[in-house]
């Protein structure tokens, strides 16, 4: 975060015009401050919308959401559970598939999972 406030302060700076530069530096100074708090400012305004509309989409989707997380769990149980099995019957030669099982388990699921929870979401919904 502070790389990117000095980068912005930087650019501010550079695309100050050439009437205020003459000015002296402390004038330019100033204004680049006060560019960049009216910068962040915007930038704190438009994360507060994003967090907000944010909420607004999970609060309407939340038995989607919920039934795809629990169905990512139970789904990399599953599959980490059958290929740690698959290990112990192959002596170990089944182990190295063990994370792309928990990757595989954990999307099937999620999406299992999601569809169980879409209908509670829209219940209420008119056709």
């Amino acid at each position: 975060m502070g790389r990117a406030a000095v980068a912005a302060a930087v650019a501010t700076v550079l695309m100050l015009p050439a009437g205020q530069a003459q000015a002296g530096w402390r004038d330019s100074l100033g204004a680049a401050v006060e560019a960049t708090r009216d910068w962040a400012t915007e930038l704190a305004i438009g994360a507060e919308t994003a967090v907000v509309a944010g909420g607004i989409v999970l609060h309407r989707y939340r038995h989607t959401v919920a039934g795809g997380m629990i169905g990512c769990v139970a789904g990399a149980a599953v599959g980490t559970t059958v290929s740690a099995g698959a290990g112990l019957a192959t002596g170990g030669a089944a182990l190295a598939a063990t994370g792309p099982a928990a990757a595989l388990g954990c999307g099937v699921g999620a999406a299992y999972g999601a569809s169980l929870g879409y209908p509670l979401d829209t219940m209420y919904d008119l056709p």
